[in-house]
């Protein structure tokens, strides 16, 4: 028999609530294998999650128990022994494949009609004998043949189905807290790689795909970024200032580049740039109007209004990223050089 589950992290707030279901899947059981999976915060998926499954197996016990009443029925209305087996088969099914409650019940079932047909003189085990007390004694004893024969076989189901769940619940746990542990490694890695100040990627990440592109065969330049006078921002006015000015900075920084350039603040005020598939002359360009921008621009902060200017250095990218970074680098430096608030270009 076939379940669907989900797993979902911690309780729910409402039934219908799907927000947090991290996995879904499917588990074959014998029939009338019920259990709940746990996980790292409590009940994690009930097996069977969907509501058809408890009418299915209603239908199916009502199913046995016509079958089995009517099987019983039609041996002891004949006279036949060898019908006898019919009954005995048909318990043997039902204990290795129904519910064991079911099939726990079936010999009782069979013996309600048995016992009393055969004391009334019908059926096969009554032929042959006179007195009513033989005749009680024939049917208690098949149904007791029956019941030997089907219930260590029930109890080895049972016994079966716990084992079933106890290795669902470890199952269960160790995917959840497999998925868990992936999930926060997606996490930690996001947040080495990231400024959290700004948002933008970090040192780190942006020498990642410096790198990356060195290998790719197609135009591309570096700008370095320094914020003017940075340093008396946060002298005059306070690191909360400070703060305000990086993460204003790099939202209209990042608002003037592409989607596919890697803007990252690299340290302090100072900000990094990947222009893909341009020419130096057409990051120069678009690097000059975010100095432009920023002229014009007013900040706010804790401490009121500001306004900031930046120097640029811009270089291509061959071969070796940190030669291309040393060389904006220094056309920065010689932008400051010039009296700030401009763009150079790496010789």
């Amino acid at each position: 028999m076939t379940h669907r589950f989900s797993i979902w992290y911690g309780l729910r707030a409402q039934p219908g609530d799907r927000s947090d279901i991290v996995g879904n899947g499917e588990l074959t059981t014998p029939f009338g294998a019920e259990f709940t999976i746990f996980g790292v915060n409590g009940v994690m998926a009930k097996i069977p999650t969907t509501a058809e499954a408890a009418p299915a197996k209603n239908s199916l016990s009502a199913l046995l128990v016509l079958t089995i009443t009517l099987l019983t029925l039609c041996v002891f209305v004949k006279d036949s022994r060898v019908l006898l087996v019919a009954p005995l088969l048909f318990a043997v099914f039902a204990a290795v494949w129904a519910d064991p409650r079911m099939a726990a019940a079936t010999p009782i079932l069979i013996a309600l009609i048995a016992v009393p047909l055969t004391c009334a003189g019908y059926g096969p085990l009554a032929q042959g004998t006179i007195a009513q007390a033989q005749r009680l004694n024939a049917g208690l004893g098949y149904a007791g043949l029956i019941a030997i024969c089907t219930w260590p076989v029930v109890i080895e189901q049972v016994r079966r189905h716990r084992q079933i769940a106890r290795l669902s619940h470890s199952t269960a746990h160790f995917q959840a807290m497999s998925q868990r542990a992936d999930h926060l490694i997606d996490e930690l890695r996001r947040a080495a790689l990231t400024d959290a100040l700004t948002g933008l990627p970090n040192r780190r990440a942006f020498f990642e795909r410096l790198t990356a592109q060195t290998m790719l065969a197609e135009p591309a330049c570096l700008a370095m970024i320094d914020i003017d006078h940075f340093k008396q921002v946060n002298d005059r006015h306070g690191h909360a200032a400070g703060d305000a000015v990086l993460r204003r900075f790099a939202e209209i920084a990042r608002s003037s580049f592409r989607a596919g350039d890697t803007l990252a603040r690299i340290g302090g005020e100072e900000f990094a740039v990947i222009l893909r598939n341009v020419e130096i002359e057409q990051a120069c360009s678009v690097c000059q109007r975010l100095v432009d921008r920023l002229v014009e621009t007013e900040i706010g902060t804790p401490t009121g209004t500001l306004r900031i200017t930046i120097s640029t250095g811009v270089a291509r990218i061959g071969n070796d990223g940190e030669t291309a970074m040393a060389a904006a680098d220094c056309a920065m430096y010689r932008a400051k050089r010039s009296g700030r608030a401009r763009l150079a270009t790496a010789a």
